[in-house]
């Protein structure tokens, strides 16, 4: 098979990688990570170093400057490694789906820091997922999936037993939000009041504002929405009616008119908002 070389691009450096089989890049581009034979390269500013990498490891996701990385095994384990010289640690195991890869929308495999780091997610599309704290405590029960956390580590949400769970982890308390495990996409805005929820059978967008708890649908879209991205006071949007639109949060409406950024047959899948 031909040979490809990939490009990873950080905050203040690059690298250049061939036939990697995960790579990852710090959620502030302060660091980046990929496979390379048994081993994890991190690269910070001029600065590489290695990590061992557990057996069969398909899926990386590092932190800040190079922190702590933590990858997914073949077979499903999560393990954290916190930093040069600190062995591999096991978290758990998630439920793997043999076909899922590392892909958008709606097959893949997910492994993410939040953003203060305190927490580890793992998923395993259709399949479920779990969530450790850093410390190893796993803080998601067993069984669940969908999984998203605030920027701040306060909040997290997670589909179980048909219903979706919003955990307040400063209060130790849980709220049922829904009572259907149907939801596709789930979104915390970066300051932690607003919790958007997509549906893979419905054109609306589902909103709560924690700071409240109101639940409120944000309708325009006139099929199924594929994605959601929070900014900065905003919502953009995009699904299988060909159209993108950015929502005012502050007066929880449309912001000017839908647009169609792969023009009219185009399907956008993914997008990204800039603050």
């Amino acid at each position: 098979a031909a040979s490809a070389t990939a490009h990873l691009l950080a905050r203040d450096h690059h690298a250049s990688i061939s036939a990697a089989p995960a790579a990852a890049v710090a959620r502030d581009g302060s660091a980046i990570a990929w496979l390379e034979g048994a081993a994890i390269a991190v690269r910070v500013a001029n600065l590489q170093s290695y990590l061992p990498a557990p057996p069969d490891a398909v899926e990386l996701a590092v932190a800040s400057a190079g922190r702590a990385v933590a990858v997914i095994d073949r077979g499903g384990g999560v393990w954290l490694i916190n930093g040069a010289g600190a062995p591999a640690r096991a978290l758990g195991t998630i439920a793997m789906n043999p076909t899922a890869t590392r892909m958008p929308g709606d097959l893949g495999r997910v492994l993410a820091f939040a953003e203060d780091e305190s927490i580890i997610v793992a998923m395993a599309w259709p399949v479920g997922g779990a969530a450790w704290q850093r410390d190893g405590t796993r803080v998601t029960p067993e069984g669940c999936s969908g999984i998203a956390a605030s920027a701040d580590g306060r909040w997290l949400t997670f589909k179980h037993d048909a219903t979706l769970v919003l955990r307040d982890r400063q209060r130790g308390r849980d709220r049922v939000l829904e009572d259907t495990s149907g939801w596709r996409e789930l979104r915390f805005d970066p300051r932690g009041r607003w919790l958007a929820a997509t549906s893979p059978s419905s054109a609306e967008i589902e909103l709560w504002d924690l700071t409240s708890d109101q639940h409120l649908a944000l309708t325009g879209h006139g099929a199924i929405v594929r994605a959601i991205e929070f900014g900065d006071g905003l919502l953009a949007s995009t699904g299988d009616d060909a159209t993108a639109r950015v929502w005012d949060l502050a007066r929880v409406a449309q912001l000017g008119a839908a647009f169609e950024p792969g023009g009219a047959s185009g399907v956008a899948r993914t997008m990204a908002l800039g603050s």
